[in-house]
């Protein structure tokens, strides 16, 4: 129901609620693999309206930004991840109108998918 209202607004409380009352590292994995289970779940329902060349695209760019932290073991302060989260819903206003992406172009969905996945890992 969140989702529905707000958009993005129901992962990013849902890893706040986590982020308070677990360490970090356990707020991350259950929050990516709460989401992991959810969207995998509406993908299946969705499947046939699924864009798989846009899909694919995205996630070429977002594995790069998957192996990142990997390399670097970065796991943010309880601090920092939450002024991270309270950040994210910002960084879209904050970017200008001849700057912002749109996934139907195929170097755009690469970037999508960086620019994005980046950010969901390191704010959670």
């Amino acid at each position: 129901m969140i989702s529905a209202v707000f958009g993005m607004a129901g992962g990013l409380i849902l890893m706040l609620i986590l982020g308070v009352l677990l360490p970090v590292p356990a707020a991350m994995v259950l929050h990516g693999v709460t989401q992991m289970v959810s969207n995998g779940w509406r993908a299946f329902l969705w499947r046939d309206w699924i864009a798989w060349g846009i899909l694919s695209r995205y996630a070429i760019g977002a594995a790069p930004a998957a192996l990142i932290p990997l390399a670097l073991v970065f796991v943010p302060s309880k601090p920092a991840m939450l002024i991270m989260l309270g950040l994210v819903p910002f960084l879209a206003l904050m970017i200008p109108a001849s700057m912002q992406l749109d996934a139907l172009k195929p170097s755009h969905a690469y970037a999508c998918g960086f620019s994005v996945a980046g950010v969901q890992i390191m704010a959670g």
